[in-house]
């Protein structure tokens, strides 16, 4: 199941986005997870974080994804749209992210879209 929604972070990263340096292509593998580690859905953001980091070792333990380490990018949103996308341009212009899972909530998701078709395209926060 962890397997799909890794996958499915793809929906979130835009080809556009997933523009690679040299480093971001010999370096590990950034996939960032903007949770709801706390507040209402505090339970679901702490199942998902699990998950995350079971299959990050485990993959991690086999070399990686095409030789390359994943490494998990967690930061608590407390379930606030707001937060989770302020957070999210933080890991792409302070740590090189390109990938996102973890959205649980709708708006979050739309507004998360709108924020990296706009870094995607040049247009910052």
């Amino acid at each position: 199941m962890l397997k799909v929604g890794l996958a499915g972070a793809a929906t979130v990263a835009s080809p556009a986005i997933l523009r690679l340096t040299a480093e971001a292509q010999t370096g590990p593998i950034k996939i960032g997870m903007p949770l709801a580690l706390t507040g209402a859905l505090g339970t679901v953001g702490q199942q998902q974080k699990r998950g995350a980091e079971l299959y990050a070792k485990l993959q991690n333990a086999k070399g990686g994804i095409l030789g390359r380490p994943i490494e998990l990018l967690i930061e608590d949103t407390a379930g606030n749209p707001a937060t989770c996308v302020r957070k999210a341009q933080e890991m792409v212009e302070r740590q090189n992210c390109r990938l996102f899972t973890g959205v649980t909530l709708s708006l979050t998701y739309y507004l998360l879209i709108n924020l990296l078709l706009r870094l995607a395209s040049g247009g910052g926060g």
